[in-house]
Order: structure tokens, then C-alpha cells, then sequence
């Protein structure tokens, strides 16, 4: 229907694995490179119920990540955004070089927020139906953000 079965695919199901600094480093899979009318197309498969909204879309760290590494790896991109399979509809974004300095600030937040005695575990359904250790959290059965001492091996209210 849009024609893509005339593109060149330039990446499919690509990992790549990125150091940012010592112990720090940006990691994940680019679904789908392509060059399609002179243009650079990246694109991230998504099985959503539903198609995010705009706003949603804006902010998404996954594809803030994705264009970055694109960069790096030699693929400057025209055109970033998610193809939803349900829906077969394909919706864009844009980003720069703001929101991969936004990107960097994020993860550096996060190694400093690591390093502490201290973590937050900040309950959300959206990011806890992804984590591997809900049985083991207290804040996943409370429902509510909750510290964990990863010294002492126990939660704080």
C-alpha cells in the first residue's frame, strides 16, 4: 500500500550495544532501517491494542535511543517512527540533537540514582508488567513507590 516493498532495507532486527562511559552504555535492537525514495526510514514494530498518543510519541526514550545509535552506527535518518501492526498504520516523530542530550542527562540520572545506598522503586503498571521481579517487590504488591536498601536487602516505606 505505501509502496515499502520497493525499499532497500539498510537494518532488520539489528543489536547494538553502545558505551556511553565506564559502566554505562545504551543497548537494544533496531528493528528496521530501510531507504525508501531517498529517504532513511527507521522504524520500531509495536503489537500495541492501541496507537500511542502524539504526545506520547514526543517524549518515547525507546526511539530518542534508537535515532542516537542510528547515528552511530553510520545511518542518519530522515524519518523515525512506530509501525503498528494491528493497525497497520505508521505514525512519525522527529527527532535532534535536544532530545539526545535529554537522552544522556536521563541515563546519567539514573547510573547516579543506581550508585546509591538507596533505590527508589516507583510502582507503575506500565513499567512494572516489563520487570522480572515483581514476586520479590514490595512495591509492586503495595502498589505505591517504596526505597530498597540494596545493602540491607530490604524495602522502606
Amino acid at each position: 500500500e505505501r509502496g515499502w516493498d520497493d525499499s532497500e532495507t539498510l537494518m532488520l532486527e539489528t543489536y547494538f550495544r553502545i558505551p556511553l562511559k565506564d559502566n554505562l552504555q545504551f543497548s537494544g535492537y533496531i528493528d528496521f532501517i530501510m531507504k525508501f525514495e531517498d529517504e532513511l526510514y527507521l522504524i520500531d514494530w509495536k503489537s500495541n491494542k492501541e496507537i500511542i498518543p502524539d504526545e506520547e510519541l514526543k517524549t518515547n526514550i525507546q526511539l530518542s535511543m534508537y535515532y542516537w545509535a542510528s547515528k552511530q552506527l553510520g545511518h542518519k535518518v530522515d524519518k523515525i517512527g512506530l509501525y503498528f501492526l494491528r493497525h497497520s498504520e505508521f505514525i512519525t516523530t522527529d527527532r535532534t540533537e535536544d532530545s539526545t542530550l535529554s537522552l544522556f542527562k536521563d541515563a546519567l540520572e539514573i547510573e547516579t540514582s543506581f550508585s546509591k545506598d538507596e533505590i527508589l522503586a516507583n510502582y507503575s503498571s506500565l513499567n512494572c508488567k516489563w520487570c522480572s521481579f515483581k514476586e520479590e517487590c514490595s512495591a509492586w504488591k503495595n502498589k505505591k513507590p517504596m526505597y530498597f536498601n540494596k545493602y540491607e536487602n530490604y524495602f522502606i516505606m
